[in-house]
């Protein structure tokens, strides 16, 4: 390959990776469907986890199973509060609706969220969907397998979903937990950790990044050459 095409390659391939591996990433949930926020590959998801549900609930295809964990007490694992505007009424906006409807409180200890069965050291998108509604708003730090990813706030009025990409350690592992930021180092306001669901998903293989990264090269080569080429007149 000459070598203008190997920069090119390498350079596009390495802001593809960059992009999969850079710090968390928040955007706002104003819905459920694919274009509100949150656009969910089904044929990625590994583990899809409502806490505390009361059921499995189905939302783009994934299915979110039940998953008991935090302060398992009456009031402390619903949330009254519409989570979306009461116009948005499609299936997937109403599956979403239930999974942020209910939530886990952490009682002052911590939620952990523990992963198995994943190929060891291999990296893999984590989404955490978080929203108070009537609880306090509150600061909390998200930690994978006790590296801190960083602080967010769960909001009364905004439902949010964390992103970020983590790997798998050599026994094919993962451990989430999410705590009140304060003993990391946080100044928001403290009343304990509160999430409302997680989605796992494995990431392309480096071999589609080189894929993509050819097909880009390819196109900058013709586009090269046409430039180049001599006009006629």
């Amino acid at each position: 390959m000459p070598f203008c095409r190997r920069v090119v390659c390498s350079v596009v391939l390495g802001l593809l990776t960059a992009a999969l591996v850079s710090a968390q990433t928040t955007i706002a949930l104003t819905g459920g469907d694919a274009g509100d926020g949150l656009a969910l590959d089904s044929t990625r998801v590994v583990y899809a986890y409502n806490f505390n549900g009361t059921g499995p609930v189905t939302a783009q295809g994934v299915t979110f199973a039940p998953y008991s964990i935090g302060y398992n007490v009456g009031p402390y694992n619903a949330i009254s509060d519409d989570p979306f505007n009461g116009s948005q009424a499609s299936a997937d906006d109403n599956a979403f609706r239930s999974i942020l409807k209910s939530v886990a409180y952490d009682g002052g200890h911590g939620l952990q969220i523990d992963f198995s069965g994943l190929t060891a050291d291999t990296p893999y998108r984590v989404d955490l969907l978080y929203y108070s509604g009537n609880f306090n708003s509150r600061e909390e730090a998200i930690f994978a397998n006790g590296d801190r990813i960083g602080f967010v706030t769960a909001s009364q009025t905004q439902p949010q979903d964390t992103y970020f990409v983590a790997s798998a350690d050599n026994t094919g592992s993962l451990t989430l937990f999410v705590a009140s930021s304060g003993p990391y180092g946080g100044t928001g306001f403290q009343d304990g950790a509160v999430a409302n669901a997680v989605v796992l998903s494995s990431i392309p293989e480096p071999s589609t990044f080189a894929a993509i990264a050819g097909v880009v090269v390819i196109a900058f080569a013709l586009w090269r050459r046409r430039s180049l080429a001599p006009r006629e007149g």
